[in-house]
């Protein structure tokens, strides 16, 4: 249920095709709207496809549903296959739960929180295969568990792994709860506002997350930041397994713009197994980063662009702004490229950050935007800003016109890309292609 664009919705219809069981996927999205994805499945005859829309026949008929985490725990259509008792997981909730059946699992480490999550996730598994141990990385990061896994003659077959890192979202913890599952070793590198358009208030949404250690065993361990309230708060309600806290640290000379947040957090996992401190320190320091995170898109004209599409709520642009106009390279303007849509959060801090660092602003169409330029408005501050712009093309030709050398063009939308974008990633690589 949900075939989606970022490959999920791929892997578990080919798990389950290879392992050869009668599949159908049902997607709000038309076969145009999803040809990528539809393109990796077409050499599979045992793949059939409802489109367009979802029909409640066939979630009376299913024996086992997947759904994607976009789609919402509530839906009806899940509500009819609970009803009589059919199992509902995400592709990592059954990746867990067939993981039982091996007698040697490797350790899980669940990655989850609001910031920093995938960069933590893909830093820890850099460092860890360079200490030498066989890691898998999946998960929330474009990568899905049963890429990893196949069943064969009715049994299932995986890869030799001394651990396993998944980066959870909280629509995939919801899943882990269904089925009372949990990582072993388990980390929240923050909570903050975001999908608020999902869950009906911020205390719902913080809740979700601490789903990912609800069931840890005396044995377990949770990492929380120390520096983050509610994370704090939390210390007090854990009754099983062990709490660990981490605080946010700083390296130098690092390849990539890391957050202390990731650092601090890789930090004390690495301690936890006991890793060499400074073989740990090293592997940081060559960390190439991840696509759409403070990227480095080029240099024109003496003009710096970075590409951090995948800052989709305010703290995270903020962050990207701060960066990298404190950046001892950053010796002219900065021209800001953000907005899109809006996940019910507040805009009022990103303003006031806009009106201290940046130059000139420039919002795509969309509620976010909408928000933020009414905050600029109350602002009584000298940064040009430009709202509608109605593509890519149009906001990078824009940035073109303002930049003058030495200055620094960032995207960093701090709201949701769907409207303009496929995803984040499509809305980063528009950059990244115009850039070029």
């Amino acid at each position: 249920m949900g075939l989606g664009l970022h490959g999920g919705g791929v892997a578990s219809a080919r798990f389950f095709a290879l392992a050869g069981a009668r599949v159908l996927v049902t997607d709000l999205k038309t076969k145009p709207e999803l040809a990528s994805s539809l393109k990796k499945l077409a050499q599979y005859k045992n793949i059939t496809y409802a489109l367009g829309k979802h029909r409640k026949t066939d979630f009376t008929r299913a024996d086992l549903i997947i759904r994607n985490p976009a789609v919402p725990n509530d839906s009806e259509y899940l509500k009819i296959a609970r009803d009589r008792r059919t199992l509902v997981h995400t592709d990592v909730s059954l990746f867990l739960q067939l993981l039982r059946q091996i007698k040697k699992p490797p350790v899980v480490i669940g990655i989850t929180g609001t910031k920093g999550k995938s960069t933590t996730a893909a830093l820890l598994h850099h460092v860890l295969i360079k200490a030498g141990k066989k890691v898998m990385l999946a998960g929330n990061i474009r990568k899905s568990p049963l890429d990893f896994i196949k069943i064969k003659n009715e049994s299932l077959v995986i890869g030799i792994w001394d651990l396993v890192i998944l980066e959870l979202s909280s629509w995939h913890l919801e899943s882990l709860d269904e089925h009372k599952l949990s990582p072993q070793i388990a980390l929240i590198t923050n909570i903050l506002p975001d999908h608020l358009n999902r869950y009906s208030k911020f205390e719902e949404y913080a809740k979700t997350k601490f789903l990912i250690s609800a069931y840890q065993t005396k044995h377990d361990a949770l990492f929380l930041n120390k520096n983050d309230s509610v994370s704090r708060s939390y210390r007090k309600n854990k009754k099983i397994g062990k709490i660990i806290e981490f605080t946010e640290k700083s390296i130098k000379n690092t390849r990539a713009s890391l957050h202390p947040v990731s650092i601090g957090a890789v930090l004390a996992i690495a301690r936890y197994l006991k890793v060499n401190k400074k073989l740990v320190q090293k592997a940081i320091t060559v960390f190439p980063g991840l696509e759409g995170r403070l990227e480095y898109a080029g240099k024109v004209h003496g003009v710096r662009y970075y590409n951090d599409s995948c800052a989709t709520q305010p703290d995270a642009a903020i962050f990207a702004i701060e960066k990298v106009k404190n950046s001892a390279n950053t010796k002219g303007n900065l021209i800001l490229i953000a907005g899109g849509q809006d996940k019910n959060l507040n805009y009022a801090k990103l303003a006031l950050c806009i009106t201290r660092h940046v130059h000139t602003s420039i919002l795509f169409q969309g509620s976010a935007s909408d928000k933020i330029f009414a905050e600029l408005k109350k602002i009584d501050g000298e940064t040009r800003c430009l709202n509608n712009i109605r593509s890519m093309k149009e906001a990078v030709a824009l940035a073109k016109k303002y930049a003058k050398s030495g200055d620094v063009v960032l995207l960093s939308p701090g709201a949701a890309s769907f409207g303009l974008f496929n995803h984040e990633f499509d809305r980063g690589e528009q950059f990244r292609i115009l850039v070029k």
